[in-house]
């Protein structure tokens, strides 16, 4: 991905990361592409102190041959069960694992899911932030999928050749 910045223009960051300049009409719609920031990890990994923000970046789209500005709705990937151990490498995974639940232990706290980095810095800090994604029966998704309410303008371009 690479971030499309425009002069005059409101850009989003994560931690040490630009996304792009934020589009004025920031209401997800279906013309866009999404753009999922996973947290935790391993494919941007920050210096400590700011290891908080150590993410992976997942788009639903592949790059574009004409190498234009494509606006991207930006999306929260929040990895609440602690049995979740793998890397998240597509969309459809993604939205399977928003749809599988687990059992969280009686002594479960957002402190203990492996986003619990970004569930804070969402506000999201007590079992009470966590009860409007919670079963009837007590599961929680295995990762939430959250609007970051905003949409950043961005080109998507193959990676680097390797030999």
């Amino acid at each position: 991905m690479q971030p499309v910045l425009e002069s005059h223009a409101r850009t989003f960051n994560y931690g040490p990361w630009t996304f792009g300049s934020i589009v004025h009409d920031d209401k997800a719609s279906d013309h866009r592409f999404n753009l999922y920031v996973i947290s935790p990890g391993t494919q941007h990994q920050a210096p400590s102190p700011a290891d908080e923000f150590n993410h992976s970046v997942l788009i639903n789209s592949a790059e574009d041959p004409d190498d234009k500005v494509t606006e991207w709705d930006v999306f929260w990937v929040v990895v609440l069960d602690p049995e979740l151990d793998q890397e998240i490498r597509g969309e459809r995974e993604l939205l399977l694992m928003g749809q599988a639940y687990f059992m969280p232990g009686d002594l479960y706290q957002p402190e203990d899911a492996p986003g619990h980095d970004l569930l804070k810095q969402l506000g999201i800090i007590s079992l009470s932030d966590l009860a409007r994604f919670r079963r009837s029966d007590g599961a929680l998704p295995r990762v939430v999928l959250l609007s970051a309410g905003t949409a950043v303008r961005m080109k998507a371009a193959p990676p680097p050749a390797t030999e």
